[in-house]
């Protein structure tokens, strides 16, 4: 990607997490699990977040 970087060492958290579950050397499972339980309830914070403040749960009255 980067000039004069070594391959693998700008990697976006999801390859990085891929990497630790499914790669070739060690299979970390748990650390892996546990990064991909972290984003999730982060993105799922934020998610919600965004609807409550732009009002998008509100019902609307159509009668």
């Amino acid at each position: 990607m980067a000039a004069g970087v070594l391959p693998g060492h700008t990697d976006i958290l999801i390859s990085y997490t891929y990497k630790l579950a499914f790669g070739e050397q060690n299979k970390d499972y748990g650390l892996a699990s546990s990064i991909a339980i972290i984003v999730f309830l982060i993105i799922g914070t934020i998610t919600f977040l965004q609807f409550k403040f732009t009002g998008a749960f509100k019902e609307v009255d159509n009668a």
